[in-house]
This record gives C-alpha cells, sequence and structure tokens, in this order.
C-alpha cells in the first residue's frame, strides 16, 4: 500500500492524501446508503408505489459512486494521468448535475402545477429521470468503448465542454429553485427547496464553477494537470456529499422507510436491542 505511494507521480503530501481518499471514502458511504434505500424501498409493494420516481436518484448515486471509487482506484494504482480520469469524473459532475435538475423540475411542477404533478403516476413523472439520466449514463459508456477502441475520446470532445455544460444544468436547476422561492415563499415545499438550494449554491455551484474555470485553464496550458486533478477530486467530494445529504434527508422525513431498512439489517444485527 506504501508502495503506491512511493511510486506516485505525485509528491508524497497531505494534500494528495486528502485528494485521493476523501472522494473515496464518502463515495464508499454513498454507495451504501444508495443500495440501502433502493432495497428498503423495492423490497415492499406499497413503498414501490409510493417512492419509485426516488429510485431514479439512489440508481444514479450508486453509478456515480463507483465511478468515483474507480477513479480513486486508478489514482492509487499511479494512473492519476489516464485519459478515463478525467472522463470519469466529467461524466459523475454531468450524472449529478442532471439528476439535481430533473429534481428540480419535479418540485416545479408540484408547486405551480399540483393538480397535474399530485394526479400523475410515479413511472410518468420517473420519465424525466430515465430520459435524462439515462442518456448521460449511455453517453458515458459511449464514450469509454470509443477511448477503448480508438484512444482518447477527451481530446475531442473536450473535458471543458463537458464541465461547461454540467455548471449550466446545475445553474439552471438553483435558478428553478429560486424561482420556485419567489412565487411560492409559504408553500408547503418552501423550507425543503431553501435548503436544497443553499446545499445546491454550496456544493454544486461552487465547486462546479472552479472546476470550469480549471478546466478551461488546463486546455490553455495555464494550470498544470496535477492541479486540475486536485480541484477536480475536491469537487467531486462536494457533490457526493450534497447527493449523499440529499439522501439522509429523505431517510430522516420518512419513517416507513426507516421502518424498511430496519427490517432489512434486522438479521445481521448483533445487538439485542437493535
Amino acid at each position: 500500500f506504501i508502495s503506491l505511494f512511493v511510486s506516485s507521480s505525485f509528491p508524497m503530501d497531505f494534500s494528495f492524501i486528502i485528494a485521493a481518499f476523501l472522494p473515496l471514502i464518502l463515495a464508499s458511504i454513498l454507495l451504501i446508503i444508495s443500495l440501502l434505500l433502493l432495497i428498503g424501498v423495492h423490497k415492499d409493494h406499497r413503498l414501490r408505489d409510493l417512492y419509485l420516481v426516488f429510485s431514479a436518484k439512489f440508481i444514479v448515486d450508486g453509478f456515480t459512486s463507483v465511478l468515483v471509487i474507480t477513479v480513486g482506484g486508478l489514482i492509487f494504482a499511479d494512473q492519476w494521468s489516464n485519459p478515463a480520469v478525467p472522463l470519469i469524473s466529467t461524466m459523475t459532475f454531468l450524472s449529478q448535475n442532471t439528476l439535481l435538475l430533473c429534481e428540480s423540475f419535479d418540485w416545479w411542477t408540484a408547486t405551480f402545477k399540483p393538480v397535474h404533478f399530485h394526479h400523475a403516476s410515479q413511472m410518468k413523472r420517473i420519465i424525466p429521470y430515465a430520459l435524462g439520466c439515462g442518456t448521460v449514463v449511455i453517453s458515458f459508456f459511449v464514450l469509454l468503448a470509443l477511448q477503448i477502441q480508438i484512444g482518447f475520446p477527451m481530446a475531442w470532445v473536450g473535458e471543458e465542454i463537458i464541465t461547461t455544460i454540467s455548471f449550466i444544468i446545475v445553474l439552471i436547476a438553483l435558478i428553478t429553485m429560486l424561482l420556485i422561492l419567489r412565487n411560492n415563499p409559504d408553500s408547503s415545499y418552501s423550507q425543503q427547496i431553501t435548503m436544497h438550494a443553499t446545499a445546491c449554491a454550496i456544493l454544486s455551484l461552487a465547486p462546479m464553477a472552479v472546476v470550469t474555470v480549471f478546466s478551461w485553464l488546463s486546455s490553455q496550458e495555464i494550470v498544470r494537470l496535477d492541479q486540475l486533478l486536485y480541484t477536480r477530486q475536491f469537487a467531486l467530494f462536494s457533490v457526493l456529499l450534497h447527493a449523499l445529504l440529499h439522501s439522509l434527508n429523505f431517510l430522516s422525513r420518512h419513517s416507513d422507510i426507516q421502518t424498511s431498512i430496519s427490517r432489512l439489517l434486522h438479521p445481521f444485527c448483533f445487538f439485542r436491542n437493535c
């Protein structure tokens, strides 16, 4: 394990350890939480009917967690300059931000078209998630296949282009939430949306702005690749933290999901009062 640090092209300093470990640890936690929530929802027919639309979030969170764990593995294997690293990282940003945009539009519908929202089936509500996030996932595998077959696709796609798109998407999501709050400050969703908007601005929009700037500077060879990697890793940590807090908030507000997960974990509990 120590040899990974010794043989790495990075200097063995505190910033490298933080940049490499934090997203990896957070991604592992998010993956476990996402799997528990997904199983907890789908193991009960009633819960599946109520919370099917949230399955899209849990699936995207699990998918992006695996991507970030893969990035961490590549870094610790001294493959930090591997072309797959920027590809996986940028598609992680794009996946999470597209998910956030879909959620903001869902809240928009709930606020401004409540009749349509409450009469829409879970299957209809999940369609935007399937189209948006599904397109991102398919695009990732297409780019990955192109990389394997013909080389580095980011050379002609451009990391700065994808990060800019991700930044625009999360900006639209934040503007949507702010418009909801402006027009309906006293709605039943206002407190939750205020919390989500604040988290979005701090944990998603701000890091994406920094990564976007660094990506463009790197494309002009103004900043080094290792500086871009550090920035990208801390942005991954921030975006995953946002996703994790969102999931924990969902779990804290739904006692039926808590009960379902408790029953799921009960056979593995070694304490009498578990």
